[in-house]
């Protein structure tokens, strides 16, 4: 549940980059200027596949999912124990 929210996070963050850009500059005719984005040198066209950090996610899931064998699946994903309603 967690990774799975990771990973979204990071996919949605690289295909909505470009947003975050300011493409053309500003004309500036004071000394003094906000940020202009001039020195923000982060890529902004990124590839969302992430293949090699989301398998390192999947396999550190694994590894919780393997060493606590004696949980329930949800309580690995999510990194606890799972609450359940009262009746």
């Amino acid at each position: 549940m967690v990774a799975q929210k990771v990973k979204d996070f990071y996919f949605f963050n690289c295909i909505n980059r470009h947003k975050m850009t300011t493409l053309t500059p500003s004309y500036h005719a004071e000394n003094y200027s906000p940020d202009d984005n001039r020195f923000d040198l982060r890529p902004f066209l990124m590839s969302p596949r992430f293949e090699v950090q989301f398998a390192a996610i999947d396999e550190a899931v694994a590894a919780a999912a393997k060493s606590s064998s004696g949980k329930r699946p949800a309580e690995v994903a999510s990194g606890g124990s799972v609450k359940r309603a009262a009746k």
